[in-house]
């Protein structure tokens, strides 16, 4: 058996034909693909997800996400001038939610202190960037705006860019484990 890396990202290079990618989730959840490694044969099996029990031994041990995915994707304008944006949501800095790390677009054009304009008229404030990223910067939700319940109202699901024609509704990339919100990214893989 060939040995892989586990530090070098090339290895988790791969090619993965278009026609393979599921752009809707499984139905029922339980029938989606599962590709299973026996680490000492080397040997891949192609199974389902409702085949797990078996393939589990008493000793192993399952990692579970418990955290419900927010829709953690917002469009708006940029002010002024009206030009589109869109921020993704990465990681909350406060328990408050009012700051975030985030992906916004146009990144490199929008200056510290530019505001963003969502649909429902609510004003965040781009911040600095976060130094040793590409596009990630500080975003300032206004003070006493209830974050999660904006999110609830406007925001959208974040996708992968290779998922790009979903018809499923937002309740198909919930994990069936969510307990607690969280996740600013939708479990496809």
């Amino acid at each position: 058996m060939k040995t892989v890396d586990l530090f070098d990202i090339e290895s988790y290079n791969y090619m993965l034909p278009e026609e393979l990618i599921a752009q809707n989730p499984a139905t029922p959840r339980d029938s989606s693909r599962m590709l299973v490694l026996d680490r000492f044969s080397g040997k891949m099996m192609h199974r389902r997800f409702s085949d797990l029990r078996e393939l589990l031994k008493p000793s192993d041990l399952l990692v579970l996400n418990d955290t419900r995915v927010i829709p953690a994707r917002l469009r708006g304008s940029k002010l002024p001038g009206g030009g589109k944006a869109e921020v993704l949501l990465l990681k909350a800095l406060n328990p408050e939610w009012s700051e975030w790390e985030a992906l916004v677009k146009p990144g490199r054009r929008l200056r510290s202190g530019t505001g963003i304009m969502l649909s429902d008229g609510t004003v965040i404030t781009v911040g600095e960037r976060f130094e040793g990223t590409e596009g990630v910067r500080r975003v300032s939700f206004p003070q006493g705006v209830k974050v999660l319940s904006l999110l609830t109202e406007i925001g959208e699901t974040p996708l992968p860019p290779y998922i790009t024609r979903s018809t499923a509704p937002r309740s198909a990339y919930q994990t069936v484990f969510a307990a607690r919100d969280g996740s600013a990214a939708a479990p496809t893989a």
